[in-house]
């Protein structure tokens, strides 16, 4: 994953620069991409999206954008994307939990070994995420009473399931999403330091973990840098490493209504060949 990041990465980069000389490829208001799935907001029409999608399949052979949609609504990754009321009065988009057909919901049953406390934890857990993941009540009680159905299927009783779903109300968005948030902030708090100090701590982990370690030291490459333990005899070989990481900040963007009118979302998914993956 971490290698097919950095490959669409390098390749979103490229046809993003050459949209800048080339006025027939538009550019999304907004695209966000998890690994092979991407997600945007277009204020071109059907033919300008299309050209859009050849021309990204024109940068590499191996690497193609073979399935896409387009209009109102998309389906993306555990979210269904729409145009709902208040699109036309505001431009904000709602979103509802997407459940693929094939899903056969094969819950932890009732019966199972598990601590309680795993079992309370992953209903209220996922009934916390109906909660963050539903802009409307009425998408957030439907989805709600399909869990409690699917759950007695596995063997729930009717009491026991009442309590817990009583314990989550949509009413509890807001101080939910702010919970999502804090988490996001203290993560990129966490990522802010420099790159010294990031190294530092990967050498100390690296040093904690093999700090017991003894390797015979014949036949030492030129290329390979020897690393010292603090101890007397521990001395252990590594072949030198570059470490490097990036992070991604997904911000919050308004869309102004005026603009919004003419919007259009689109998903897509490229086709990876693993092995060709570096080519080129």
């Amino acid at each position: 994953p971490i290698l097919a990041n950095i490959y669409m990465a390098k390749l979103e980069n490229l046809l993003k620069e050459k949209s800048k000389t080339n006025k027939k490829i538009i550019w999304p208001v907004l695209f966000k991409r998890f690994i092979d799935d991407g997600f945007g907001i277009t204020e071109a029409n059907k033919d300008e999206f299309e050209y859009w999608i050849h021309e990204f399949n024109l940068l590499r052979e191996t690497i193609t954008i073979d399935k896409f949609k387009y209009g109102n609504d998309v389906d993306f990754m555990d979210l269904f994307i729409f145009k709902g009321e208040r699109f036309y009065v505001d431009g904000k988009l709602d979103v509802s939990v997407f459940q693929k057909a094939e899903n056969k919901y094969m819950y932890i049953p009732a019966k199972s070994g598990h601590q309680k406390h795993t079992i309370h934890n992953f209903i209220l857990g996922e009934l916390r995420r109906y909660v963050r993941f539903n802009t409307l009540k009425r998408n957030f009680t439907k989805i709600k009473c399909k869990f409690f159905k699917r759950l007695r299927n596995r063997g729930y009783g009717r009491k026991f399931l009442t309590r817990l779903f009583g314990k989550v109300k949509f009413g509890y968005r807001n101080k939910l999403l702010k919970i999502s948030e804090d988490i996001i902030d203290e993560f990129e708090i966490g990522t802010q330091r420099s790159d010294s100090v990031l190294i530092e701590d990967a050498e100390r982990m690296f040093q904690h973990v093999f700090s017991e370690v003894i390797l015979p030291m014949e036949n030492i490459q030129e290329n390979i840098h020897t690393v010292c333990i603090d101890s007397v005899t521990p001395v252990i070989t590594v072949q030198k490493v570059c470490l490097c990481y990036y992070q991604l900040y997904f911000g919050k963007k308004h869309l102004e209504p005026k603009k919004c009118i003419v919007v259009s979302l689109f998903v897509f998914y490229p086709f990876f060949r693993q092995k060709k993956l570096l080519k080129g």
